[in-house]
């Protein structure tokens, strides 16, 4: 390929090519690395001849038992593994989120409630939602009313108020 530009790494290189060369470095051997990756050796040479062919220089030396890593490679090594365990932890964390909750949710409620019920309710909660961020705000069961009215309050616990619940 002719020179290395972000477009044509972009546009050609997958995980896998990544997998392969973090796989190589750690066995230094052709035969092992396409056994680990379920790949057959002609396959593993073929890959790695398009990722150096890419990258316009040799990524290991090529030697009768072994391939350890190019001067070069050593850098390219460096980022594929810092690629790849960036993407174990993007995939870590969007799993923590889908599994445990995440948001906003504003609650209000009278002096009643925020001594007594709230707090037992927000463990209950955290225990099956804990990175939702939620706010109590104390204020009169008149004023909640209003404030859930104005979309400002997600849930309010009080007394029954003077305000019409049809306004909401």
């Amino acid at each position: 390929m002719a020179d290395l530009t972000y477009t044509s790494l972009n546009n050609w290189l997958k995980f896998k090519h990544l997998v392969l060369l973090e796989t190589l470095a750690k066995t230094n051997n052709m035969h092992l690395a396409a056994e680990q990756m379920n790949l057959s050796q002609p396959a593993v040479s073929k890959m790695l001849k398009e990722i150096e062919g890419l990258l316009g220089f040799p990524v290991f030396e090529r030697l009768p038992r072994n391939m350890p890593v190019t001067a070069l490679g050593e850098h390219v090594i460096r980022y594929a593994q810092r690629v790849l365990n960036d993407a174990k932890h993007f995939v870590e964390d969007i799993e923590i989120l889908r599994l445990g909750g995440h948001g906003f949710l504003k609650v209000g409620g009278i002096f009643a409630a925020t001594a007594v019920v709230i707090p037992n309710s927000i463990i209950e909660i955290k225990k099956q939602w804990p990175l939702l961020s939620i706010d109590v705000v104390e204020q009169t069961s008149d004023h909640l009313m209003e404030m859930l009215s104005e979309h400002t309050l997600d849930l309010a616990i009080g007394r029954k108020a003077s305000f019409l619940i049809s306004n909401l």
